[in-house]
């Protein structure tokens, strides 16, 4: 399934997107990387990776 999400991914970004919407968008993958960082720090596991059934947050330690 991961390959439908990756090429769906693919397609939303060859989009003409206006530059603020590309800014906000580099912001939100920023500060989810970062996220993802912090929780492996913490030993936590990843909150809603994408091939994550949803409603997955319950067993992220959180």
């Amino acid at each position: 399934m991961a390959s439908t999400t990756r090429r769906t991914t693919r397609r939303r970004e060859a989009k003409i997107v206006s530059r603020g919407q590309r800014r906000k968008r580099e912001m939100r993958r920023a500060l989810r990387a970062r996220l993802l960082e912090v929780q492996e720090v913490l030993g936590l596991k990843a909150i809603n990776q994408p091939g994550d059934k949803a409603g997955n947050t319950e067993k992220a330690g959180f």
